[in-house]
């Protein structure tokens, strides 16, 4: 029994749900699908026709109340021992997808994760840096994903609700809260699994507004390390730092990279960005705000 939860907002659904419906036709288990649109500013994504499709419900906010919260509404809402979250730009790849899920849910394992994967086709260059990004960094075959195993991408997760409801504690309307979940599940000594049933993600930002998102992600983990969510050596970011205030070469960093940021992101905007300078670039924007006069 299965509660698929997927928050929405500004995205064209209609693909997802048409493909969750389809591939559920093999699924030997009772199911829901639950649609929560969190204030959307463009109706035209979201047909009224999808709310009278079979085992489909749709809620709505009249107000953006950020994706965390809105997972939460879902969790709340859902009827079934199990839910599966995922992002309204996902689309699972390959037929069985959720049967592969519902087939490990009686394993000993508390989560499971699929991963998610980027078309082999590259999109337009205003948006290349978060393709390239997500190509190279969070597309990992499970076996490696299993290697760090607490580390979740949550747009393709299938979880116990209770345990969800237990650990999605942070609800405020903020970027890069995976991380704060991913550090629960290793406090708690969750029994992860990594498997290898991804979806494709389509949703991609600019260039500039990846970048942006990029460092309220960065404030947003050094908020909630300094109120002592998450220990201040969870993430590479974060060790990176102590590596370089052990060595006490924080300030300088700050001071060499300063005049660089301009050039950088002008680089990694541009047609063969370097993942290199996007960690300078974050990390340069974690000390900026730890170490602030």
């Amino acid at each position: 029994m299965v509660s698929i939860l997927i928050p929405l907002y500004n995205d064209n659904v209609v693909p997802l749900v048409e493909a969750l419906l389809n591939d559920a036709q093999d699924l030997r288990v009772p199911y829901e699908l639950l649609i929560w649109d969190d204030g959307s500013t463009n109706a035209e994504k979201l047909p009224e026709s999808i709310a009278v499709l079979p085992h489909v419900t749709l809620h709505r906010s009249h107000q953006n109340l950020g994706r965390t919260q809105t997972r939460q509404l879902l969790a709340q809402a859902a009827q079934y021992q199990y839910l599966l979250f995922l992002d309204a730009d996902m689309l699972p790849i390959k037929p069985g997808f959720l049967s592969a899920y519902s087939a490990l849910s009686q394993e000993p394992y508390d989560l499971l994760s699929g991963g998610i994967r980027y078309q082999d086709t590259p999109p337009e260059p205003a948006h290349y840096l978060r393709w390239f990004y997500g190509q190279h960094r969070e597309a990992k075959p499970a076996a490696q994903r299993q290697q760090n195993p607490y580390f979740v991408i949550s747009s393709n997760l299938w979880i116990k609700r209770d345990l969800f409801l237990a650990l999605n504690k942070v609800l405020e309307h903020q970027y890069g809260l995976d991380n704060v979940f991913s550090f629960q599940l290793q406090k708690e000594q969750i029994a992860v699994l990594h498997l290898d049933n991804p979806v494709y993600h389509l949703g991609l930002e600019e260039n500039k507004s990846y970048l942006q998102k990029t460092k309220s992600a960065v404030k947003t983990l050094l908020s909630h390390e300094q109120n002592g969510v998450i220990s201040d050596d969870f993430t590479p970011l974060q060790s990176a730092a102590k590596t370089l205030n052990r060595w006490r070469m924080t300030l300088v960093f700050i001071w060499a990279t300063n005049p660089l940021m301009d050039f950088i992101e002008r680089q990694l905007c541009g047609p063969r960005p370097r993942l290199l300078y996007l960690d300078i670039y974050k990390l340069h924007h974690y000390l900026a705000l730890k170490y602030r006069s």
